[in-house]
């Protein structure tokens, strides 16, 4: 789950135990780093892919992020801090608080792009 306030990116297992996957500083950024040394601004939406792969919207940052499943996160698309609407590869795409997310069978990723007021794709090509 996307735990917004702390910054961080929670697991629950079926017995109710809650650890930290990735961030949980309480300190804002877009550090791309390890498990619990990476930060974020304000992570909203999240989905899964069939690698268990995680695909979080990092609102305030405006900016999608990836984790993958040894907790190593990385941006996948935006440039940090920098809004507005503009398709292409990875920095050069522009979000404005991206909200939620989706992933399809085929590995495309969908953002709800909430203030451009857009569904936008990230194809596994870009």
């Amino acid at each position: 789950m996307a735990d917004t306030g702390n910054g961080s990116i929670r697991k629950i297992t079926p017995a109710a135990l809650v650890t930290t996957f990735a961030g949980g500083s309480r300190r804002s950024g877009n550090d791309d780093r390890i498990g619990m040394a990476a930060t974020f601004g304000e992570p909203k939406g999240l989905a899964i892919d069939a690698s268990d792969n995680i695909y979080i919207t990092d609102e305030r940052n405006h900016t999608v992020r990836k984790i993958t499943p040894a907790a190593s996160t990385t941006t996948l698309a935006g440039k940090l801090e920098t809004s507005g609407y503009a398709d292409g590869p990875g920095e050069d795409a522009r979000f404005d608080l991206p909200w939620d997310i989706a992933v399809d069978p085929n590995g495309n990723v969908y953002v709800a792009d909430n203030d451009n007021n857009d569904i936008r794709r990230i194809s596994p090509d870009d």
